[in-house]
């Protein structure tokens, strides 16, 4: 047994929930951070992506660490690690919709809310009001999802040595332009 197939069988042993297809205790980053990981079952991704959608839209989390009181729907509640991993799992899961609906917020804790407040860059922390630094890469996570999900540049081989170009299109978005320099030279996508 590899030592990926001893802590896959170990984690999901200790934290999935077949019955529910989620990762206990329940949150966004405990369902979203096995499909970035690539330790969900095998056969479960599908259910455990669409149990991650459930949960954003009615979640069974009741309160959010973040300080914000009640987990409201359709808002982000991940920290620092797992927001990179939700945005790649609802990319991955076609789930640009609601991506946009998430990071359009206008109440916290959302992107669309730093820009609300005068932010120009990233906050250390979703709470604007209280955060120390106002120049932090802590949820910069999203920038990935632009262009691996909406502009659709992803690497299928290592270093680029093979492409694939799916862009994510949400709706009453009208055209994106993406472009990254890889190793192996630019690649560009517009839709």
């Amino acid at each position: 047994m590899s030592e990926f197939t001893r802590v896959q069988t170990a984690y999901n042993n200790a934290h999935f929930n077949s019955a529910n297809n989620r990762y206990t205790p329940v949150s966004q980053g405990n369902i979203a951070r096995p499909l970035g990981l690539g330790i969900v079952p095998e056969g479960k991704e599908a259910a455990v992506a669409a149990a991650l959608v459930k949960d954003i839209g009615a979640p069974m989390e009741k309160t959010n660490s973040g300080g914000f009181g009640a987990v409201q729907a359709n808002h982000v509640t991940t920290g620092d690690i797992a927001t990179t991993f939700l945005w790649r799992a609802l990319g991955d899961y076609n789930q640009a919709d609601l991506v946009q609906t998430m990071i359009m917020q206008t109440s916290l804790p959302s992107y669309l809310s730093m820009i609300n407040a005068g932010e120009t860059t990233i906050t250390e922390s979703w709470n604007i009001p209280s955060t120390r630094s106002h120049d932090h890469d802590m949820y910069a996570g999203i920038f990935e999802w632009l262009y691996r999900s909406l502009g659709g540049i992803s690497a299928s081989k290592p270093g680029y040595a093979e492409i694939q170009l799916k862009p994510g299109m949400p709706t009453g978005l009208a055209s994106v332009s993406a472009s990254y320099n890889s190793v192996r030279g630019p690649i560009t996508s517009a839709w």
